[in-house]
C-alpha cells in the first residue's frame, strides 16, 4: 500500500468517525483528533525512513509539521472569533498530518465554502 493510499484511507475513517460523533453530541473527542495527529506524523517519518534513511524521516516529520502549522492558521483565527470549536481545529490539523497540507487545506477550504452557503441563506 502506498502512503498516499495508507494516508487517504485513515483520514476517511477519521472523518467519518468524526462527523458521527459530532453529529450525535456536538463534540469530536480528543482521542480521536489526537491519535489521528500522532499516526500522521508517525506515519510521514516512517515512510521517509524507508525512502532516505534518517534523513527522510526527519524530512518527512519536518514537512508534516510545517503541513500542520500552515493549515492550523485559518481554524485557530475561527476558533478565536468562535466560529469553530476546538475538536475541528484539531480535526482540521490531523488531516492535514495524516493527508498532507495540500489536502488539509482543500478540505478546509471546502468547509468554508460550505459554511457560506449554510449561513447566508
Amino acid at each position: 500500500m502506498t502512503q498516499g493510499t495508507f494516508t487517504l484511507l485513515l483520514g476517511t475513517i477519521v472523518v467519518v468517525l468524526a462527523t458521527l460523533t459530532d453529529l450525535r453530541s456536538r463534540l469530536i473527542p480528543n482521542r480521536l483528533t489526537l491519535s489521528a495527529l500522532a499516526v500522521g506524523l508517525v506515519a510521514s517519518a516512517a515512510f521517509g525512513w524507508m525512502e532516505g534513511g534518517a534523513r527522510g524521516a526527519l524530512a518527512g516529520l519536518g514537512g508534516t509539521l510545517a503541513g500542520v502549522a500552515f493549515c492550523s492558521v485559518l481554524p485557530l483565527l475561527s476558533f478565536a472569533r468562535g466560529e469553530l470549536g476546538g475538536g475541528d481545529v484539531k480535526l482540521l490539523a490531523a488531516l492535514a498530518a495524516l493527508c498532507g497540507p495540500t489536502i488539509g487545506f482543500n478540505t478546509q477550504a471546502f468547509a468554508y465554502g460550505v459554511a457560506l452557503f449554510v449561513v447566508l441563506p
